[in-house]
């Protein structure tokens, strides 16, 4: 119980003690930049790399768990290598030398079977259990905050004219997964659903709300089917963030209008969250993995550029001011609903790791790079003018 409790106090007040300090400096980027950076500061020190080797104990019992399992396979390695050296120094024959090793992989693999068993039991149960509590704690405030505070940049945008670029965003991503890291169709299909939900998740400034409520269902629903019939008890505990959202959601309907700070706990939250996700990552592992590359390198794209271009081409007719317009959209994506939706589902043995270190490089330069983004669309916009201040986009 003990690094359970020593984890919930490091991933909540390590967090949002630096964004505090980030905020105090004024570092660039606001409070979404600053949220970013605490997370990534305080994942990679309570990672593998650091953490990891720092305190390898509660890393392991927090991340991996399968503790007895672990000692198991270790006592295994020591005792066969004991007894193959031991052989090796009376008169005994290469055969019955070569027999003995044959039943020792025997042994180890019946061994490193439990082992990864034990290890996804424990994803998908106590560490599960402890992703949705902070979920939640992020799930209730954002509820909360979007009934009842719903504001809509302009120009509005029809909900064919939206959905349109995004399927096509979804389903191309689902094409080039399978042909640069061949993952299957299931999984790449789902890697472009959840790559493609975050734009038209309900953030707190997005696109029309009834447009980002049916892109919700459309990819949502997609999401969770393929993720039933890959694994049925994958959605396990996914209701439990949806019901906290929903009280927040009834929160909101009855205090209106939400409270000021509630606009600062909001992107708080977050923190939390994407640190704990860099905190589980492997990078050693991550790096030799095909399948990371093609994700990260698909999810810069598409997460982006991408998505700005097909955003600026459904706006060409609408507005004087498409690509400050589109940058607005794109910036108005909430890069986390991907993580949590795709962590859950790393948890439940349904995402590989690597195509979920896919989703996190997406999320960060989405949200790392609004304002960068929304300066050159006011650029594009106005090259005579240089800047971006003359779009009547609202900025990101």
């Amino acid at each position: 119980m003990l690094p359970w409790i020593v984890a919930a106090i490091v991933f909540l007040m390590g967090p949002l003690t630096l964004m505090a300090l980030l905020r105090i400096a004024r570092a660039p980027g606001g409070r979404a930049g600053a949220a970013i950076l605490a997370a990534l500061v305080v994942g990679i020190l309570a990672g593998p790399l650091v953490g990891g080797r720092l305190f390898p104990e509660w890393h392991t019992t927090v991340f991996h768990g399968a503790t007895e399992e672990r000692q198991a396979l270790r006592e295994l390695d020591r005792r066969q290598y004991a007894d193959i050296t031991a052989l090796e120094t009376v008169d005994v024959t290469e055969s019955y030398i070569n027999s003995v090793r044959t039943q020792h992989i025997e042994e180890r693999t019946a061994a490193a079977d439990d082992l990864a068993t034990a290890e996804a039991a424990h994803r998908n149960g106590p560490l599960k259990r402890f992703a949705i509590l902070f979920i939640c704690l992020w799930t209730l405030p954002m509820g909360w905050l979007l009934d009842g505070y719903r504001r809509v940049p302009r120009p509005g945008v029809r909900t064919f004219m939206q959905m349109a670029p995004l399927i096509a965003n979804a389903l191309l991503i689902a094409i080039i997964m399978i042909v640069a890291a061949r993952p299957g169709i299931q999984l790449a299909l789902l890697f472009g659903a959840l790559l493609t939900l975050p734009a038209l998740s309900p953030a707190l400034r997005g696109p029309r709300l009834h447009t980002a409520f049916v892109g919700m269902v459309v990819f949502g629903t997609a999401a969770a089917l393929l993720a039933f019939t890959t694994n049925p008890h994958a959605l396990d505990g996914f209701g439990i963030p949806i019901l906290a959202g929903l009280a927040g959601c009834g929160i909101g309907a009855v205090l209106r209008p939400p409270p000021r700070w509630l606009r600062v706990v909001v992107p708080a939250m977050t923190a939390p969250v994407i640190a704990i996700i860099i905190a589980g990552l492997t990078p050693a592992e991550l790096v030799r993995d095909r399948l990371f590359w093609a994700s990260a390198l698909i999810a810069l794209i598409f997460a982006s550029d991408g998505r700005w271009a097909a955003y600026r081409f459904a706006l060409s007719h609408q507005t004087t001011c498409p690509w400050t317009h589109a940058a607005d959209m794109v910036n108005a994506a909430t890069g986390i609903v991907a993580l949590v939706i795709g962590w859950l589902l790393m948890l439940g043995g349904v995402l590989p790791e690597p195509m979920l270190g896919g989703l996190v490089i997406g999320a960060l330069i989405v949200d790392t790079l609004r304002h960068v983004r929304h300066h050159l669309g006011g650029m594009m916009d106005h090259p005579e003018a240089g800047t971006g201040e003359q779009g009547d986009g609202s900025r990101g």
